[in-house]
């Protein structure tokens, strides 16, 4: 009677423990994951469900990339890791006739980090929005060749 009374017992112990070791395992990696990313600000020109819409809007700008993402094209000008220089960018797309979005999302892609410090740095030393355009096209292409072929 004991016998089988305590083999439910422990069988339910060591399931919950396998269960609850798989869980603190998963929630661990996904934890290491987010402390090793850092906070980047995209400058979205904007969302759209057409890409015949998409071409027309885009046709005036020099540097851009466009993300597919649940059958809507993203388009970004830009990529930072500074908030100041997403504004400082903002308001010189604003002053040429874009109204920009700023959107925030973490990368965790040390290439791509470490290109995108560098080019802060040009950003903070420049009003000129040629250069600006400049720095900016190469950001997204960085971004396009080590985060998007990842």
């Amino acid at each position: 009677m004991k016998l089988s009374f305590i083999i439910p017992i422990i069988f339910s112990i060591l399931l919950g423990w396998f269960f609850g070791n798989f869980i603190y395992n998963q929630y661990s990696h996904v934890s290491e994951e987010y402390r090793n990313s850092e906070t980047i600000y995209f400058l979205q020109q904007g969302v759209y469900s057409n890409d015949q819409v998409l071409k027309k809007n885009i046709s005036s700008l020099d540097a851009f990339t466009t993300i597919e993402d649940d059958n809507k094209y993203y388009v970004y000008v830009g990529i930072t890791n500074n908030y100041n220089d997403a504004i400082h960018i903002k308001k010189l797309y604003k002053e040429k006739g874009y109204d920009l979005y700023i959107k925030e999302d973490k990368s965790n892609n040390a290439f791509f980090l470490n290109d995108l410090k560098q080019y802060s740095i040009l950003l903070q030393n420049t009003d000129d929005f040629t250069k600006v355009n400049r720095i900016l096209k190469a950001v997204l292409a960085s971004y396009e060749e080590n985060v998007l072929q990842t």
